[in-house]
């Protein structure tokens, strides 16, 4: 059988949104990994656009690369960013 993964949408005590990580190896039960693969950053140009979090990423492989397309919440809006 092969693995499936999925994002799964967290949010934590401080308001901020997060993704983590879960996995399903019988085909029925996932198990959601404990720290997120996505997180607001905290610092560097882009971390103002990402203060209330990260939201509804989507993976992409166009010519061999992985891209991760997602939205960055803020107080300046809903802003399409690339990780």
């Amino acid at each position: 059988m092969t693995n499936t993964f999925c994002f799964c949408a967290w949010r934590i005590f401080v308001g901020h949104s997060v993704r983590a990580l879960a996995r399903r190896e019988d085909g029925y039960n996932f198990t959601v990994d404990r720290q997120p693969i996505m997180a607001p950053s905290e610092d560097g140009d882009f971390a103002v656009y990402e203060r209330i979090g990260v939201e509804d990423p989507r993976i992409t492989l166009p010519e061999g690369a992985y891209y991760i397309v997602y939205t960055a919440v803020s107080s300046y809006g809903s802003r399409l960013a690339l990780a």
